[in-house]
């Protein structure tokens, strides 16, 4: 065999282990990829996973402090809707969480009735949250905040609001 055939035959050899070894190689490259990949979209995962275990935490501690409490919401909003004289109404409830123990702001408005004045109907409702113990159990204080006499269409009303401060936690 002359020498140009061997070297020829050994050239195709070596270009056939190349685009063989090339091939591999980059089939090697796809599936590292691909497991790069996967491993990302797994930690991608984990961290959303996570994310979602401290909210469900969060919430889970919310609602072990209100079973701590023993406070039910529905129990003292019905208190309210029977103590509350006829006459006056609550137009908002607001609560605001603090170390402290936290706020229940009672707004509402009252007119005259029957031969009851406005404040006297707002001092009523405040006497007969304090006096109920049922509801004034949870508190520290009932006390009245802001009053205002107003006009609305040519009747004479009062909007008032009633503070109860919660005992502390």
């Amino acid at each position: 065999m002359p020498f140009g055939a061997g070297i020829i035959i050994v050239l195709f050899v070596l270009s056939f282990s190349l685009v063989a070894m090339r091939h591999h190689y980059q089939a090697r490259f796809k599936k590292l990829t691909k497991e790069l990949q996967d491993k990302a979209s797994s930690k991608n995962e984990a961290v959303k996973l996570q994310a979602e275990v401290k909210r469900l935490e969060s919430k889970k501690k919310v609602i072990d402090q209100l079973a701590k409490r023993k406070f039910f919401w529905a129990e003292k909003l019905n208190l309210i809707s029977d103590l509350i004289p006829m006459g006056a109404w609550l137009s908002d409830l607001s609560f605001e969480e603090a170390k402290e123990g936290g706020v229940l702001t009672l707004d509402g408005m009252a007119v005259p009735y029957k031969d009851q004045e406005m404040i006297n109907l707002v001092t009523l409702f405040m006497e007969n949250l304090k006096q109920n113990e049922d509801f004034y159990n949870d508190f520290k204080t009932i006390e009245l905040g802001p009053i205002r006499r107003i006009k609305s269409e040519n009747v004479d009303a009062m909007q008032f609001s009633v503070i109860c401060q919660f005992k502390e936690k």
